[in-house]
């Protein structure tokens, strides 16, 4: 509650510090306006005037308090805001103007109320606080297919610059919605992210996701890893198919940290690199910078089991290398110093490379 002092004036007060109070004065409201048009739909208390008045208010406070106020004040008072948009009579008696911008209102809550949670949720670090972080990422999911929901049902502006912004805005739920999938071992619903994700060719939102995917705390079953990368992969090929130099560094970035995790997942990047070799080939570009550093991070790889014992893992690695130094353009003189260097190395059954 704000102070006051000796007669009654309040003292200099910390508006963060009304949130509290803010957020209850528009809950009542919103509760009421709802019991108001579920008893008596047609002999409103609560007229559109007062709705009008209680929802631009509750907007206008949730989206310029956003980064002053704790994100479940936020949330609540964006919360009752869409609660009073559901309050309105039917579409069909609405004019145009109003219909949009209810919409507009209500996309816009759903965004803010999902980034808010996913602010506070990535700051609850703490083990005891694991089942409310699971309710909040069910709450971030709810947010999202609201927002999915009224994004595609709903009458929307048609200018360019909303529907820019919307989009843009989508794109970005969806990066969170994969976070909150994965977080809550929803590993299956995955690739349907993926899927939503694929009208708008956001090739960063694809980036994100994959590294989300291989940096996540909670880490996905290796098949359903694999399979869901190799997506990720795919859709970003296609959007990069004429830029193959940035998807070769990509690739070499997801190498990089898969190598020391997964094998068969770094040994799939090796495949996804050689068939972008062979298509950048067809239109005259060289990726081999990129594919020497593949080359030699193969070879020592195979090093590694070498000094650890491990035959098979070392003659997998060391022919993968090889293999693709075959095909640099620089004359064989990098697959002949690896082969040379191949055939010092002596296996404990005697057999050499």
């Amino acid at each position: 509650m704000a102070e006051r002092d000796q007669y009654g004036q309040i003292q200099d007060v910390n508006e963060a510090d009304l949130a509290p109070d803010t957020c209850s004065l528009f809950e009542i409201a919103a509760e009421s306006a709802v019991s108001d048009a579920e008893s008596d739909p047609v002999n409103r208390r609560f007229p559109v005037q007062e709705l009008d008045w209680f929802r631009r208010n509750a907007y206008n406070l949730g989206i310029l308090t956003s980064s002053e106020w704790q994100p479940p004040y936020t949330a609540r008072i964006l919360n009752a805001c869409i609660a009073l948009t559901e309050c309105y009579p039917a579409d069909d008696t609405l004019s145009q103007t109003t219909a949009v911008e209810l919409a507009l209102t209500t996309l816009r809550c759903h965004f803010v109320i999902a980034a808010s949670i996913l602010k506070q949720v990535r700051t609850e670090q703490d083990a005891s606080r694991s089942s409310s972080r699971v309710q909040h990422y069910r709450e971030l999911r709810h947010h999202v297919a609201e927002y999915d929901a009224t994004l595609h049902t709903k009458p929307l502006a048609s200018d360019v610059h909303t529907h820019d912004d919307l989009t843009m805005k989508y794109t970005t739920l969806l990066v969170y919605d994969f976070e909150a999938a994965m977080q809550l071992s929803q590993f299956t619903e995955l690739r349907a992210i993926i899927d939503r994700q694929k009208p708008f060719g956001n090739v960063l939102a694809y980036k994100a996701m994959g590294d989300m995917l291989l940096q996540s705390s909670t880490t996905p079953p290796k098949e359903v890893l694999l399979t869901t990368l190799k997506h990720l992969i795919n859709e970003i090929h296609t959007l990069e198919a004429f830029n193959a130099a940035k998807l070769a560094k990509y690739l070499r970035c997801l190498f990089h940290v898969l190598l020391p995790k997964n094998d068969a997942l770094a040994l799939s990047i090796l495949d996804h690199f050689a068939q972008l070799s062979l298509e950048a080939k067809v239109v005259n570009t060289t990726v081999d910078v990129e594919r020497e550093w593949f080359v030699v991070r193969a070879f020592n790889h195979a090093l590694d089991y070498y000094v650890r014992f491990e035959e098979e893992g070392c003659r997998v690695w060391a022919g993968r290398a090889v293999q693709m130094a075959e095909e640099m353009d620089d004359g064989g003189v990098l697959a002949r110093a690896l082969r040379g260097r191949l055939e010092h190395l002596r296996f404990r059954g005697g057999g050499s490379f």
